[in-house]
């Protein structure tokens, strides 16, 4: 693969939650954390011979969030969030300008912060954005109903607008597009940069019309999905391509291949013609397709159909060449080489570049919602989301016996190559409501970032327990690979 690319947070997936002041400190041998919030804060300890190097915390008397995660292309994170009154990353304390406005940060290898940026207006700023490691700087998508000032004046939308931005390696401005219209248009989180261009692939959700650099596109059914490929140089539209049924069609996962193809996935609700006539969906099933370059030819494309419902994460291009996508499964799905089943998990599925046949298909038993997807600088899978009940990977058992429905936790775990053999896991628990781990990330250092969320009290393996500042509060930690 020669792009890269990144998930943020969704209405319909999961996202993990940013509140508030906190800080990580190197106060001797042992890891430590320390609680956030004002004032003189107690210190919390990870043990030493851990697999947790730091963590870090945040959170006020708000409810605010973390939504976005990127590797810096050296050994630090970007990271994207909302928040409402007040929220301090390292630099002291940004004020909100309404309901909620969202934020960028850079923190570096030790978690200190390089520089973060408020964006937003009077009402709710909080969808968005995305955001994916470009050659210049730092690619963002996501969706306003505000107004919003990236640098080049204040641009005030007409409902939802959806915005994509291109910020330099210091946060400043290098262009931005909008994409607009009397419906709603928003950025799920579909967000990749084709790394030898410099050009930008981005997928819109749009109900109605939405409006791209004067070109007006009308949906089909509920809501429909665009693909649009911008110049990298000014954020130009250079290609279009819209997704349609009668349904609701979501993209969830974009990328670019070695030759400039582009690698789509997602959910339909009806059914869609991915080039070879319509395929009828009666619940949510999953599809995929390769487009060319200039997103005018679909190469192959895949609808996969089956009772229940199955909703595609997120894929990645494998350093083989091969597609893996990763996602939730309610009932079961046939790749084409028999049914996987799971009745509350995900599903794992390999599929051929070249048409996109699968090779191998599994089931994720109980990994219920497993939402990111990355392979490791050392050729591991990590995936990162949240588990309700018994969860199963390579024969081994990964979850807390505790952890029991409606609860949910957050849970990390490191495959080999092949899925077959589970490296190691990561879990995090917490005494109420719907957590997870909502971004993960491999570093160049061979270490990996991992983000998520906690109401009440945090307790992570290997460190103290660590109660929450107010509503919700989240945590960036970093960990051995």
């Amino acid at each position: 693969m020669r792009g890269s690319t990144t998930r943020g947070w969704s209405f319909l997936a999961a996202g993990a939650w940013l509140a508030g002041c906190g800080a990580f400190l190197d106060l001797g041998p042992r890891r430590q954390l320390e609680e956030g919030g004002g004032g003189a804060a107690p210190v919390r300890f990870c043990d030493p011979d851990g697999d947790v190097i730091w963590l870090r915390t945040f959170g006020d008397a708000s409810y605010d969030g973390i939504f976005g995660l990127a590797p810096d292309g050296e050994d630090g994170v970007y990271l994207s969030g909302w928040f409402a009154g007040a929220i301090d990353l390292g630099g002291g304390p940004m004020l909100s300008a309404g309901d909620r406005d969202f934020f960028l940060a850079r923190l570096d290898e030790d978690g200190e912060l390089v520089w973060n940026k408020r964006y937003g207006g009077p009402y709710w700023d909080d969808n968005g954005p995305a955001i994916a490691l470009h050659p210049g700087g730092l690619a963002l998508c996501g969706a306003i109903n505000s107004q919003v000032d990236f640098g080049a004046g204040v641009h005030v939308p007409n409902g939802y607008d959806q915005f994509v931005v291109l910020l330099g390696k210091d946060g400043s401005l290098v262009w931005e597009t909008w994409i607009g219209g009397p419906g709603e248009q928003r950025c799920w989180g579909e967000l990749a940069v084709d790394e030898t261009t410099g050009d930008v692939l981005v997928g819109s959700r749009f109900s109605s019309q939405a409006v791209v650099s004067g070109q007006i596109v009308t949906s089909v059914g509920e809501s429909d999905a665009i693909v649009t490929r911008l110049r990298g140089s000014d954020g130009g539209v250079l290609d279009q391509r819209v997704l349609s049924g009668t349904g609701d069609d979501l993209l969830e996962s974009i990328s670019v291949l070695e030759d400039g193809d582009v690698l789509i996935s997602g959910v339909t609700t009806a059914g869609l013609d991915l080039g070879s006539g319509l395929v009828v969906s009666d619940e949510a099933d999953a599809f995929v397709a390769r487009l060319s370059a200039d997103l005018a030819t679909v190469k192959w494309g895949q609808v996969f159909v089956g009772p229940g419902n199955q909703r595609p994460f997120q894929h990645v291009v494998l350093r083989d060449g091969d597609i893996l996508v990763t996602g939730a499964l309610d009932g079961s799905v046939d790749f084409g080489i028999g049914p996987v089943v799971d009745s509350n998990g995900g599903f794992a599925t390999r599929l051929s570049p070249v048409d996109g046949v699968a090779t191998e298909s599994r089931s994720l038993l109980g990994f219920d919602n497993p939402l990111w997807l990355v392979e490791a600088t050392d050729g591991n899978l990590l995936i990162a989301g949240s588990y309700s009940g018994p969860m199963y990977l390579g024969g081994v058992s990964v979850s807390d016996p505790s952890t029991v429905e409606p609860t949910t936790d957050p849970v990390a775990v490191a495959l080999s190559s092949d899925l077959a053999t589970l490296e190691w896991k990561q879990l995090a628990s917490h005494s109420l409501g719907w957590e997870t781990f909502s971004g993960i990330a491999s570093t160049k250092d061979d270490a990996v970032f991992i983000v998520g969320n906690f109401y009440e009290t945090l307790n992570v393996d290997g460190c103290d327990s660590h109660p929450s500042a107010g509503d919700q509060d989240a945590f960036l930690m970093k960990r051995a690979q």
